[in-house]
């Protein structure tokens, strides 16, 4: 088999790994079927992320990962996933309860983590409506 351009640097057996990773990254291939039956799938670890209840509609989380090189995955309330770095920061968000997910991709193996790592929490409203019609 003839690797693909670019890739022919990559050292026997990587090169599968890597388009692998570079479909997940890329959103083409579904998770279901790039790391069916891995059992030496990566972890994600949500290390830091705000606090159950937010007066501020900014949230910060920090992860980790024992993949060797983690490319981190994450969506907000339910979204499409996208790229996202060990560090991440939403800001703007919208009064309620909203929930990040996020796994890694270990780019060096093409495996990921076929569990979620999530973090909810529910962000205050700063104006609550005042119950009552008035006299």
């Amino acid at each position: 088999m003839i690797p693909p351009p670019g890739l022919g640097h990559l050292p026997r057996g990587m090169v599968a790994p890597t388009v692998c990773s570079l479909l997940l990254l890329a959103g083409l291939v579904p998770l279901s079927v790039a790391g069916a039956g891995d059992r030496d799938a990566p972890d994600t670890l949500i290390l830091d992320g705000p606090p159950e209840q937010s007066l501020t509609p900014t949230a910060d989380f920090r992860f980790d990962s024992n993949a060797a090189q983690p490319r981190y995955r994450c969506a907000l309330d339910g979204a499409a996933f996208q790229s996202c770095g060990p560090t991440f920061h939403l800001g703007n968000l919208p009064p309620g309860d909203h929930e990040l997910s996020v796994y890694v991709i270990d780019l060096a193996t093409g495996r990921y983590d076929r569990s979620l790592a999530t973090w909810a929490w529910v962000v205050q409203d700063p104006n609550p409506a005042v119950g009552g019609s008035g006299p």
